[in-house]
Formats: structure tokens, C-alpha cells, sequence
């Protein structure tokens, strides 16, 4: 079994560790030595966070720090997350990983206008920043380089030009019901 242990010691020393241990491999931060193994056990602090399949906790993370753990997301503070019946817009905190993010030329209801601010190609990926127009906070989008090469000529994409991002999957977490993950409801978005 995998036991993934990550600390605020080891996050703020920007140190990452790998050991063997007698009962099953102890993995820091290191994406590449994740996944190795059937089961994993994230931990926070000695406190197991999930225990389950790679894919499974991936999927489904039980809590915000196992969600973060396992790469980048953003943080959406009731914009992308309110929903009918839930807490008051812009209370509740909702997480989109960068590559469940559709980059669109038009508005349209529950999307969030922005502007782009820089794009970083590496390798075969991606990533593309842009500025929220509501807030001035930035949102990463991430995408096949082969993709965004004909997103940005069809839309005609270079630094301040003005887009609209739709998600297509959101995260939010809630302590009575758990982690709920939900499509856009773009009439509670507005």
C-alpha cells in the first residue's frame, strides 16, 4: 500500500522525499512516484485524509487537501460553485482542476469573462493564464499545445484579448453531504 504523506513542513521547505518503509512505500510530493501502487493513503499531518484506487481518489477526493494534493486547481469563491439551494453566492468555495475548463469566444449565461494575461507552452501542454474581470484574481486553463494552436488561431487568442471560460466540471465540498461534484448550472451562475 501507498501511503502518500505530505506536511505543511515539507510544502513550505519546498522538499520532496521518497523512502522505502518495512510496511509499503512512504511518497512525498513527487507526481511521477504517486501512482505506483494499487491502493494509496493520503495523509495530512498523520491524519488519513482517503484511502482508495489511484483513479478513485483522483476522481473523487474526500477533502479539499487531497484534491490540492494531486495538482493544480482553482479556487472559485461562489462564482462557479452557487447552485440553487446552497449557501449564499459568493460564500461557498468551489475547486476546477485547469484542464475541466472550456475557453470560449462568446458570452454565455454561468460563463466568466476574463482576459488573457500569458500562455507557457512546455512539451506537448499548455497553460494558459488569464485575469478575471469580476475580481482581478487569475484562473490557469490547461490544454493540448495541438488544441490551444487552433483555439488561438479560431478565435484569433494573444495577450489582453477578451474570452469566457466554462467549466465542465466543478468540485465543492460540504460537511453535511460530502464532495459533490456537479456540471454548471449556468441560471445560478449569473
Amino acid at each position: 500500500m501507498l501511503v502518500a504523506a505530505y506536511t505543511l513542513t515539507t510544502f513550505l521547505s519546498g522538499r520532496s522525499y521518497a523512502t522505502n518503509a518495512p510496511r509499503g512505500q512512504v511518497i512525498g510530493h513527487e507526481p511521477s512516484r504517486r501512482w505506483t501502487r494499487p491502493s494509496i493513503v493520503v495523509m495530512n499531518q498523520g491524519r488519513i485524509e482517503q484511502v482508495g484506487s489511484p483513479d478513485a481518489v483522483y476522481d473523487h477526493p474526500a477533502t479539499p487537501f487531497v484534491l490540492q494534493f494531486l495538482g493544480d486547481v482553482n479556487l472559485f469563491h461562489g462564482r462557479f460553485g452557487h447552485v440553487p439551494g446552497s449557501v449564499e453566492a459568493g460564500t461557498e468555495t468551489v475547486y476546477v482542476r485547469p484542464h475541466e475548463l472550456d475557453i470560449i469566444g462568446h458570452a454565455e449565461p454561468g460563463a466568466l469573462p476574463v482576459t488573457l494575461s500569458q500562455v507557457l507552452t512546455v512539451g506537448a501542454q499548455t497553460r494558459i493564464e488569464f485575469k478575471r474581470d469580476d475580481d482581478g484574481s487569475y484562473v490557469d486553463v490547461e490544454m493540448p499545445r495541438s488544441e490551444f494552436a487552433a483555439l488561438r488561431q479560431r478565435l484569433s487568442l494573444s495577450s489582453g484579448s477578451r474570452v469566457h471560460l466554462r467549466a465542465r466540471r466543478i468540485t465543492r465540498f460540504s460537511a453535511d453531504r460530502g464532495v459533490q461534484h456537479d456540471l454548471p448550472d449556468p441560471a445560478a451562475m449569473i
